[in-house]
Protein backbone atom coordinates (compact mmCIF):
# COMPACT_ATOMS: atom_id res chain seq x y z
CA UNK A 1 0.00 0.00 0.00
CA UNK A 2 2.75 2.44 0.54
CA UNK A 3 4.47 1.88 -2.29
CA UNK A 4 0.98 2.75 -4.26
CA UNK A 5 0.98 5.79 -2.11
CA UNK A 6 3.96 6.76 -3.23
CA UNK A 7 3.29 5.86 -6.98
CA UNK A 8 0.48 9.07 -7.16
CA UNK A 9 2.59 11.69 -4.57
CA UNK A 10 3.54 13.76 -7.19
CA UNK A 11 -0.02 15.57 -8.66
CA UNK A 12 -0.36 14.97 -12.74
CA UNK A 13 2.50 12.42 -12.14
CA UNK A 14 2.58 8.61 -11.87
CA UNK A 15 5.74 6.98 -10.23
CA UNK A 16 6.94 3.82 -11.85
CA UNK A 17 10.41 2.20 -10.87
CA UNK A 18 13.43 2.79 -12.59
CA UNK A 19 11.78 5.77 -14.83
CA UNK A 20 10.87 7.74 -12.03
CA UNK A 21 8.05 10.33 -12.20
CA UNK A 22 6.04 10.75 -15.62
CA UNK A 23 3.03 12.89 -16.68
CA UNK A 24 -0.42 10.76 -16.39
CA UNK A 25 -3.18 11.62 -18.69
CA UNK A 26 -6.37 10.22 -16.82
CA UNK A 27 -10.03 10.47 -18.91
CA UNK A 28 -11.57 10.89 -15.00
CA UNK A 29 -10.78 11.73 -11.35
CA UNK A 30 -10.16 9.25 -8.46
CA UNK A 31 -8.92 8.69 -5.17
CA UNK A 32 -5.48 8.41 -5.04
CA UNK A 33 -6.01 6.93 -1.38
CA UNK A 34 -8.00 4.64 -2.15
CA UNK A 35 -6.34 2.71 -4.86
CA UNK A 36 -4.79 -0.73 -3.95
CA UNK A 37 -3.31 -1.95 -6.97
CA UNK A 38 -1.53 -0.33 -10.37
CA UNK A 39 -0.91 -2.74 -13.57
CA UNK A 40 0.64 -1.37 -16.08
CA UNK A 41 0.51 -2.29 -19.75
CA UNK A 42 1.66 -1.30 -23.49
CA UNK A 43 -1.09 -1.48 -26.42
CA UNK A 44 -1.51 -0.03 -29.94
CA UNK A 45 1.93 2.17 -29.01
CA UNK A 46 0.22 3.54 -25.79
CA UNK A 47 1.04 2.92 -21.97
CA UNK A 48 -1.85 2.33 -20.11
CA UNK A 49 -2.11 2.38 -16.30
CA UNK A 50 -5.08 0.04 -14.78
CA UNK A 51 -6.20 1.11 -11.31
CA UNK A 52 -7.85 -0.99 -9.03
CA UNK A 53 -9.76 0.93 -6.41
CA UNK A 54 -12.33 -0.01 -3.67
CA UNK A 55 -15.00 3.05 -3.70
CA UNK A 56 -17.62 3.52 -1.30
CA UNK A 57 -21.59 2.82 -2.14
CA UNK A 58 -22.73 5.94 -5.06
CA UNK A 59 -26.13 7.43 -3.49
CA UNK A 60 -28.82 6.98 -5.50
CA UNK A 61 -30.06 9.71 -7.44
CA UNK A 62 -33.51 11.40 -6.81
CA UNK A 63 -35.64 8.90 -9.49
CA UNK A 64 -33.70 5.54 -8.41
CA UNK A 65 -36.89 4.09 -7.12
CA UNK A 66 -38.21 4.49 -10.61
CA UNK A 67 -38.22 1.25 -13.34
CA UNK A 68 -37.58 2.38 -16.70
CA UNK A 69 -37.74 -0.25 -20.18
CA UNK A 70 -35.15 0.46 -22.30
CA UNK A 71 -35.38 0.24 -26.12
CA UNK A 72 -31.91 0.53 -28.47
CA UNK A 73 -32.23 1.68 -31.51
CA UNK A 74 -29.47 3.06 -34.79
CA UNK A 75 -30.85 6.67 -34.87
CA UNK A 76 -30.99 7.31 -30.95
CA UNK A 77 -28.33 5.01 -29.02
CA UNK A 78 -31.11 4.40 -26.32
CA UNK A 79 -34.86 5.76 -25.39
CA UNK A 80 -36.14 5.48 -21.79
CA UNK A 81 -39.67 4.98 -21.08
CA UNK A 82 -39.98 8.50 -18.72
CA UNK A 83 -38.79 10.14 -22.30
CA UNK A 84 -35.34 10.39 -22.25
CA UNK A 85 -33.13 9.93 -25.57
CA UNK A 86 -30.07 8.73 -25.36
CA UNK A 87 -27.87 9.72 -28.52
CA UNK A 88 -25.63 7.62 -31.06
CA UNK A 89 -22.03 8.72 -30.67
CA UNK A 90 -21.51 6.70 -33.48
CA UNK A 91 -17.76 6.38 -32.47
CA UNK A 92 -16.61 4.21 -35.57
CA UNK A 93 -18.26 6.25 -38.29
CA UNK A 94 -16.69 9.22 -37.17
CA UNK A 95 -13.53 7.44 -37.77
CA UNK A 96 -14.53 5.45 -40.47
CA UNK A 97 -12.59 7.34 -43.47
CA UNK A 98 -9.72 7.75 -41.95
CA UNK A 99 -9.58 4.48 -40.73
CA UNK A 100 -10.23 3.33 -44.58
CA UNK A 101 -7.40 5.30 -45.71
CA UNK A 102 -4.56 3.84 -43.09
CA UNK A 103 -5.85 0.56 -44.45
CA UNK A 104 -5.17 1.25 -47.96
CA UNK A 105 -1.99 2.76 -46.93
CA UNK A 106 -0.53 -0.38 -45.33
CA UNK A 107 -2.31 -2.47 -48.22
CA UNK A 108 0.46 -0.81 -50.43
CA UNK A 109 3.53 -1.54 -47.94
CA UNK A 110 5.71 -4.38 -48.75
CA UNK A 111 5.05 -7.26 -46.22
CA UNK A 112 7.92 -7.35 -43.97
CA UNK A 113 9.29 -3.40 -44.21
CA UNK A 114 9.19 -0.58 -41.70
CA UNK A 115 7.18 1.13 -43.22
CA UNK A 116 4.54 -1.66 -42.98
CA UNK A 117 4.84 -1.94 -39.39
CA UNK A 118 4.67 1.59 -39.12
CA UNK A 119 1.48 2.06 -40.95
CA UNK A 120 -0.05 -0.90 -39.31
CA UNK A 121 0.53 1.18 -35.76
CA UNK A 122 -1.56 3.66 -37.72
CA UNK A 123 -4.22 1.49 -38.08
CA UNK A 124 -3.58 -0.36 -34.44
CA UNK A 125 -4.24 3.22 -32.95
CA UNK A 126 -7.45 4.31 -34.91
CA UNK A 127 -8.53 0.85 -33.58
CA UNK A 128 -7.94 1.64 -30.14
CA UNK A 129 -9.13 5.03 -30.27
CA UNK A 130 -12.65 3.75 -31.32
CA UNK A 131 -12.93 1.03 -28.54
CA UNK A 132 -11.78 3.10 -25.79
CA UNK A 133 -14.11 6.14 -26.82
CA UNK A 134 -17.05 3.10 -27.63
CA UNK A 135 -15.97 1.94 -23.82
CA UNK A 136 -16.32 4.77 -21.88
CA UNK A 137 -19.55 6.11 -23.31
CA UNK A 138 -20.70 2.67 -22.60
CA UNK A 139 -19.47 2.65 -18.64
CA UNK A 140 -20.80 6.20 -18.45
CA UNK A 141 -24.22 5.76 -19.67
CA UNK A 142 -24.90 1.87 -17.49
CA UNK A 143 -23.50 3.50 -14.74
CA UNK A 144 -25.76 6.62 -15.08
CA UNK A 145 -29.02 4.11 -15.65
CA UNK A 146 -28.48 1.85 -12.48
CA UNK A 147 -27.78 4.87 -10.49
CA UNK A 148 -30.76 6.61 -11.05
CA UNK A 149 -33.68 3.67 -11.75
CA UNK A 150 -34.27 0.52 -9.44
CA UNK A 151 -35.65 -1.62 -11.85
CA UNK A 152 -34.42 -1.88 -15.39
CA UNK A 153 -35.99 -3.76 -18.27
CA UNK A 154 -34.95 -4.56 -21.40
CA UNK A 155 -35.13 -6.70 -24.67
CA UNK A 156 -33.32 -10.37 -24.75
CA UNK A 157 -31.79 -9.14 -28.05
CA UNK A 158 -30.35 -11.75 -30.18
CA UNK A 159 -27.14 -9.80 -32.11
CA UNK A 160 -25.41 -12.36 -33.65
CA UNK A 161 -29.21 -12.85 -35.40
CA UNK A 162 -29.51 -9.20 -36.14
CA UNK A 163 -26.30 -8.48 -37.87
CA UNK A 164 -27.03 -10.88 -40.20
CA UNK A 165 -28.84 -8.28 -42.13
CA UNK A 166 -26.26 -6.37 -43.88
CA UNK A 167 -27.11 -3.09 -44.17
CA UNK A 168 -28.03 -2.81 -40.40
CA UNK A 169 -24.58 -4.61 -39.08
CA UNK A 170 -22.09 -2.07 -39.34
CA UNK A 171 -24.30 0.33 -37.07
CA UNK A 172 -25.33 -2.47 -34.44
CA UNK A 173 -21.39 -3.29 -33.98
CA UNK A 174 -20.55 -0.02 -33.13
CA UNK A 175 -23.76 0.35 -31.18
CA UNK A 176 -22.52 -2.14 -28.90
CA UNK A 177 -25.58 -3.28 -27.66
CA UNK A 178 -24.50 -6.93 -25.89
CA UNK A 179 -21.97 -4.99 -24.25
CA UNK A 180 -24.19 -2.57 -22.81
CA UNK A 181 -26.40 -5.33 -21.50
CA UNK A 182 -23.25 -6.87 -20.26
CA UNK A 183 -22.43 -3.51 -18.23
CA UNK A 184 -25.88 -2.64 -16.80
CA UNK A 185 -26.61 -6.84 -16.11
CA UNK A 186 -23.12 -6.43 -13.75
CA UNK A 187 -23.42 -3.08 -12.35
CA UNK A 188 -27.16 -3.64 -11.28
CA UNK A 189 -25.51 -6.75 -9.05
CA UNK A 190 -23.18 -4.95 -7.47
CA UNK A 191 -25.53 -2.13 -6.65
CA UNK A 192 -28.89 -4.74 -5.67
CA UNK A 193 -30.54 -3.28 -8.77
CA UNK A 194 -33.18 -5.57 -10.82
CA UNK A 195 -33.00 -6.27 -14.74
CA UNK A 196 -35.71 -7.75 -16.69
CA UNK A 197 -34.95 -9.23 -19.84
CA UNK A 198 -38.36 -9.43 -21.90
CA UNK A 199 -39.00 -11.47 -25.08
CA UNK A 200 -38.24 -8.89 -28.19
CA UNK A 201 -41.43 -10.07 -30.55
CA UNK A 202 -43.67 -7.24 -31.38
CA UNK A 203 -42.32 -5.03 -29.18
CA UNK A 204 -41.71 -2.59 -32.20
CA UNK A 205 -45.26 -3.46 -33.84
CA UNK A 206 -47.31 -3.33 -30.87
CA UNK A 207 -49.57 -0.71 -29.55
CA UNK A 208 -49.78 0.34 -25.87
CA UNK A 209 -53.44 -0.36 -26.15
CA UNK A 210 -52.60 -4.04 -27.19
CA UNK A 211 -53.22 -3.37 -30.81
CA UNK A 212 -50.89 -4.32 -33.81
CA UNK A 213 -49.64 -1.85 -35.67
CA UNK A 214 -47.28 -2.70 -38.75
CA UNK A 215 -44.58 -0.84 -39.89
CA UNK A 216 -41.21 -0.61 -41.38
CA UNK A 217 -38.21 0.78 -40.17
CA UNK A 218 -38.67 4.03 -42.28
CA UNK A 219 -41.94 4.92 -40.43
CA UNK A 220 -40.75 6.70 -37.24
CA UNK A 221 -43.87 7.41 -35.91
CA UNK A 222 -46.09 5.71 -34.19
CA UNK A 223 -50.08 5.71 -34.85
CA UNK A 224 -52.88 3.54 -33.70
CA UNK A 225 -55.92 3.43 -35.89
CA UNK A 226 -57.78 1.81 -32.49
CA UNK A 227 -56.87 4.22 -29.35
CA UNK A 228 -55.47 7.28 -31.42
CA UNK A 229 -52.09 7.37 -29.94
CA UNK A 230 -49.38 9.37 -31.75
CA UNK A 231 -46.04 8.92 -30.46
CA UNK A 232 -42.28 8.78 -31.07
CA UNK A 233 -42.15 4.61 -32.72
CA UNK A 234 -38.44 3.90 -30.27
CA UNK A 235 -40.42 5.48 -27.36
CA UNK A 236 -43.53 3.45 -27.71
CA UNK A 237 -41.61 0.47 -27.62
CA UNK A 238 -39.72 1.65 -24.55
CA UNK A 239 -42.68 1.75 -22.71
CA UNK A 240 -44.10 -1.21 -23.95
CA UNK A 241 -40.80 -3.02 -22.76
CA UNK A 242 -41.22 -1.61 -19.23
CA UNK A 243 -44.89 -3.12 -18.92
CA UNK A 244 -44.31 -6.62 -20.24
CA UNK A 245 -41.14 -6.75 -17.82
CA UNK A 246 -43.23 -5.49 -14.52
CA UNK A 247 -46.00 -7.95 -15.66
CA UNK A 248 -43.25 -10.56 -15.41
CA UNK A 249 -41.90 -9.09 -12.60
Amino acid sequence: MDNVKKTFSKPGCIYLSKLGFIRLRNHREFPASAVSRVNIKYHAGKWYANLTAELPDVAPGEDSAKPVGIDVGINHFAILSDGTFIENPKHFRKLEKKLAKEQRRLSRKIKGSNNRGKAKGKVAKIHAKIANQRKDFLHQTSASIVKNYSTIVMEDLKVRNMTRNHKLAKSIHDASWSRFKTYIEYKCKRQGKDLILVDTRGTSQTCLCGELVRKDLSVRIHECPTCGLRMNRDLVSAKLILERGLKTA
